[in-house]
């Protein structure tokens, strides 16, 4: 996969205690020192290619509740599985986490099902009152395939670029962001 090497608004993925992470354990992603959000539910189908991501957590956090920062949750977290996990071929995504009650239901599920379109992500479900606290989840397959690893490559680095704090970066990089976002088509 084409991965940007500009880490610039990039998350940190690790383990339990800012270790490394290790299949089949709760997934911590942090923005430079602070939590994002943690996925709980990582499991690979035994006998198969396939990897199972559900359980997506929001830490309470002044990052974690920017939108940017939780549409980079989920690009991060695949990207991160395509580029250490070689032998997984396909990735079902449940997104059912509860957002807040000043959102509703349809808006939610239409926001999902928009960013798993922007990764290719194929069978895109709406399952009314299948999430937490009776919220709509919303589950889709993404499978390792050329175009779609171009989209999620495309999708990461708009991700990242989204992300960029101007607090936190230099005026060069957001210099050179901006004259990257005016420029390309």
């Amino acid at each position: 996969m084409d991965q940007p090497t500009d880490r610039d608004g990039a998350l940190t993925l690790t383990g339990a205690d800012r270790g490394p992470y290790a299949l089949g354990e709760p997934m911590w992603l942090w923005d430079e020192q602070e939590p994002v959000g943690t996925v709980y539910d990582i499991a690979h189908v035994a006998e198969t290619r396939q990897l199972r991501l559900g359980g997506f957590r929001y830490a309470d956090s002044s990052a974690a509740r920017r939108s940017s920062v939780r549409r980079l949750l989920l690009f991060e977290v695949v990207s991160h599985v395509v580029r250490t996990m070689p032998q997984i071929d396909s990735i079902y995504i449940t997104l059912n986490h509860r957002l807040g009650d000043h959102q509703s239901g349809p808006e939610v599920a239409n926001a999902r099902s928009r960013l798993l379109r922007a990764m290719r992500a194929e069978e895109i479900r709406v399952i009314p009152g299948g999430g937490v606290g009776g919220d709509m989840a919303v589950e889709a397959i993404w499978r390792r395939a050329p175009a779609h690893l171009s989209a999620l490559s495309a999708g990461l680095a708009a991700a990242r670029r989204e992300n960029i704090d101007p607090g936190r970066t230099s005026a060069w990089t957001r210099l050179r962001h901006g004259l990257q976002r005016f420029l390309s088509p």
